[in-house]
């Protein structure tokens, strides 16, 4: 790095230490010369050059270390929470990325592989910023209604989780007992109703603990309403196993009871984004995390079925087994099974109904909740539909994708984690659903119909051919399938082209 790039580095955290005092007076003068001092801005440009030089290797997006360093910078000033340069860099642009980059490993890294000094003094920012928002007293609360603790505590230590924007994972420390206990943190955003999570996992703990193997979730999330500053939900950390672990994924891909349920109890309160890295499992038990949605609009359940045709959905998870690959009749078999347990799930809901109507007017309140009852009222009553959709969605949208997904450059080369492996195409959306939601036409992307049609078009007249034999093959044996087991109640050969 020559002077001058140093010299303006350098300016800019030193702009950053004025901004943190007179802009939220988080630290006195003293305390600020001792956390933001020589040391920490060393180490942070240090990790900014780096990380830049990272970028534009692996992502071929060029970005200059003095921007790298004002983001972490302004990452410290903001409370840590805020969207960071990725958002810029992916959202922004409408560019799909991969969760496994170097990037993002890199990016966390600067606080969660620190030298114990500076991670000191990162944490400290952390914690004198968590106090000024009042999210002391939300973890009070949490540790009372979860823990029965109500004593002092202390946050020792945190790791980043971020991606787009700030999540870590906060450990605590319980004075009187020396407990530690691990929460997540989520900051209240406009688009996202936080109470939505809570629904979710109560539902799931007071609803269908039968269904999903006996008692678990132990800790429940907290919604804190915060006067002193934004609202947050506090998560419990559960679920220490994910796809990226051959051996987590060979245990639970055989657990076609809990996937089934898991997939129902989504399928009817409208969780969508069900992102295969946003299942967690321990034992025999899946937990769902990052729950935005909680029986809301239409295009939440219409984003479901999207999900599905992209393989990111639990009954992707099938695919890895061997009967499902072993041809039509040995997959009619297991899909029966998968079927019959999310039927059951279903049926479970719709008699226990009462219950998550309760929890749904403990959760809400009067206004927000009984527009949430009516919306649970009339989706009980839609099984077979949704499961029609679902298996057209499975059958042959995300086969026909899994056909194309061949002829992409690249598509089998690199390292990759089971939730890449099995996505094809992803938020690469169908024309139906553009036409339906015309504000995604921002995005800026090609329809999964736009692409196939490009990728035939380069093929030879003989590899067409063969192309779309293997499509007709793929209907045909969907059709098989669906009518011989009487999977859907619905007339044969209503499953249609994709």
């Amino acid at each position: 790095m020559n002077n001058a790039m140093a010299a303006g580095l350098v300016e800019v955290a030193v702009d950053f230490v004025g901004t943190i005092v007179e802009g939220n007076g988080l630290l006195s003068p003293a305390e600020k010369a001792d956390v933001i001092d020589e040391e920490l801005r060393t180490y942070l440009i240090a990790r900014a050059k780096s990380l830049a030089r990272t970028i534009t290797k692996e992502e071929k997006y060029y970005i200059s270390e003095a921007e790298v360093l004002a983001a972490i910078m302004r990452m410290l000033e903001d409370g840590f929470y805020e969207e960071n340069i990725f958002k810029k860099m992916f959202y922004d642009r409408g560019v799909i990325w991969s969760i496994e980059s170097p990037i993002f490993r890199e990016y966390t890294d600067i606080i969660n592989k620190a030298p114990e000094e500076i991670k000191s003094k990162i944490l400290r920012l952390f914690r004198k910023k968590y106090y000024d928002l009042g999210w002391d007293a939300g973890i009070a609360q949490y540790l009372k209604e979860q823990y029965h603790y109500e004593s002092d505590y202390e946050i020792v230590d945190i790791i980043d989780k971020s991606v787009v924007k700030g999540i870590y994972k906060v450990r605590i420390r319980m004075a009187d007992t020396n407990e530690i206990v691990e929460i997540f943190i989520k900051k209240a955003e406009k688009r996202v109703d936080l109470r939505n999570e809570v629904a979710f996992w109560k539902t799931v703990k007071i609803c269908f603990t039968p269904l999903y193997g006996g008692s678990h979730l132990a800790q429940l999330p907290v919604f804190y309403k915060n006067n002193a500053g934004p609202d947050i939900l506090i998560m419990p950390c559960v679920g220490t196993g994910q796809l990226s672990d051959p051996v987590t994924q060979k245990r639970f891909v055989e657990q076609i009871p809990m996937l089934a349920a898991h997939a129902a109890l989504g399928d009817i309160v409208g969780r969508n984004d069900r992102d295969l890295g946003n299942i967690r499992f321990d034992e025999n038990v899946a937990y769902g995390i990052d729950i935005s949605n909680f029986l809301g609009s239409d295009e939440d359940y219409d984003w479901i079925i999207e999900d599905i045709m992209q393989g990111i959905d639990e009954m992707t998870l099938l695919t890895l087994l061997p009967d499902y690959a072993n041809g039509p009749e040995s997959r009619r078999e297991l899909l029966k099974q998968w079927v019959d347990e999310y039927r059951k799930t279903w049926e479970y809901a719709r008699r226990n109904n009462d219950i998550i109507k309760r929890i749904i007017n403990e959760t809400y309140g009067n206004g927000t909740g009984e527009g949430k009852i009516e919306l649970l009222t009339e989706r009980l009553k839609e099984r077979e539909t949704v499961l029609e959709q679902r298996l057209k969605a499975q059958l042959i949208d995300y086969e026909t994708r899994r056909l194309y997904s061949r002829y992409m450059d690249g598509s089998g080369s690199g390292k990759k984690s089971i939730a890449e492996y099995l996505e094809k195409f992803r938020k690469i959306l169908t024309e139906k659903f553009y036409v339906k939601y015309p504000g995604y036409r921002s995005l800026q992307r090609a329809t999964i119909e736009e692409i196939c049609a490009d990728i035939e078009k380069r093929l030879s007249g003989k590899d067409r051919e063969v192309l779309r034999q293997e499509i007709a093959d793929i209907r045909k044996n969907a059709m098989l399938i669906t009518d011989v087991t009487q999977i859907v109640s619905c007339p044969s050969g209503s499953i249609g082209h994709p």
